[in-house]
């Protein structure tokens, strides 16, 4: 299974990615295997801020992180093998507003032996 800063990073999810408005503070993945060696969910926590030079609204936020989860990215596990990974549609009720002005997201991720 991929590692999940690699899971992250396939989707432009790590820490530091700019999500046209949105900049990801900090993120994090954890994984649980549902059929060893062939699938694995994955539970991911971002908290992104918004940019200071550009509006935006967690409408937006939700919308770019819906069109992420309509691709099918390729990772590879630590061993060289690949998975194909996607991520579960967001809804209004996954993102959690903050008393900072930024916001928590909780996704949902899979990935599949290929």
């Amino acid at each position: 299974m991929p590692d999940p800063a690699v899971f992250l990073a396939s989707f432009g999810l790590n820490t530091g990615s700019a999500l046209d408005g949105w900049t990801v503070r900090s993120s994090s993945a954890s994984h649980t295997s549902v059929i060893r060696y062939r699938e694995y969910v994955y539970n991911i926590t971002l908290s992104v801020i918004p940019s200071p030079d550009k509006y935006t609204s967690i409408d937006n936020l939700l919308l770019i992180l819906n069109i992420k989860s309509r691709k099918t990215v390729l990772a590879y596990s630590n061993y060289g093998n690949p998975y194909n990974c996607k991520l579960d549609p967001p809804s209004p009720g996954d993102a959690k507003a903050e008393s900072d002005g930024s916001y928590t997201v909780y996704l949902k991720g899979h990935s599949y032996r290929v």
